[in-house]
């Protein structure tokens, strides 16, 4: 496609939510807004967060995630943010729960009552955090910058170094170094326009949490015995260089469909 995003005016309700989801920070327009106080976030039935949305405030210095115990939207995006922030040896949220149907407790009550655990009406939680706060937006990858979040794996013996992940990647995970194809995983924030593009389906990307890594492949360069051009390989017992290769597999194609008539010769 030619790249570009359309949106549907009558349809977009600016809630912010593809801005805070995108992991490549491609898109702009207004966040998500959220009620807090202190160091606890509200979260509301209306919209339920991303991860990505709850590691920022977490990065903004939010603790304890206020919500309501009829809602359950919230539920599996916060034990998904939970879980990663223990892979990375960190405090996760503190969870407290209010009842939509309990009306008893008042504003100045409720700092105490949350940390009861015990239940609250829903206006008193919306009057006490009044305030109404957005993060500031960054690329995942930075939001624990000692950890990577998801792992890269090349197969060697499929790549052919045809570089359209170098010139596709957003955020430059790719890139050659000394004979070298260099990644980067650190920086990966989990597109997987790599894994989708790649045109020997030679790449997979895994949401893996582990210290932050550089991985290196070392290649060589060889001479093609059908055409006599230079090619780079990961493999050192490839022998024709990609285009020859592509080549030899039509031409075998055609022969078991009997479609020998066809030249795929050079």
């Amino acid at each position: 496609g030619s790249g570009t995003v359309e949106i549907i005016p009558d349809a977009c309700s600016g809630c912010g939510g593809c801005t805070a989801a995108c992991p490549v920070m491609a898109i702009t327009g207004p966040f998500p807004e959220r009620q807090t106080a202190d160091d606890q976030l509200y979260l509301d039935a209306i919209t339920a967060p991303s991860v990505k949305e709850l590691l920022l405030y977490y990065r903004a210095g939010y603790r304890t995630l206020v919500v309501d115990e009829n809602h359950f939207a919230w539920r599996d995006v916060v034990e998904r943010t939970n879980s990663l922030l223990h892979a990375c040896h960190q405090v996760p949220f503190l969870m407290n729960y209010y009842r939509h149907d309990d009306n008893h407790a008042s504003a100045e009550q409720l700092d105490v009552v949350i940390a009861r655990r015990r239940f609250l009406h829903i206006g008193t939680v919306q009057r006490y955090l009044g305030k109404k706060t957005s993060p500031t937006n960054r690329l995942i990858s930075d939001i624990f910058p000692d950890y990577q979040l998801f792992s890269i794996n090349i197969n060697k013996n499929a790549c052919s170094l045809c570089s359209s992940c170098l010139k596709l990647c957003p955020t430059g995970v790719f890139h050659y170094q000394n004979k070298q194809l260099v990644i980067e995983s650190g920086e990966c924030v989990g597109c997987k326009l790599c894994q989708e593009s790649c045109p020997e389906s030679a790449i997979e990307v895994r949401e893996e949490i582990a210290k932050k890594t550089q991985t290196h492949y070392s290649f060589n360069v060889a001479f093609c015995p059908r055409c006599q051009n230079p090619f780079p390989s990961l493999n050192p017992g490839e022998h024709l260089c990609p285009a020859c290769s592509m080549q030899e597999k039509l031409r075998f194609t055609g022969d078991r469909i009997g479609m020998k008539s066809l030249n795929f010769s050079a």
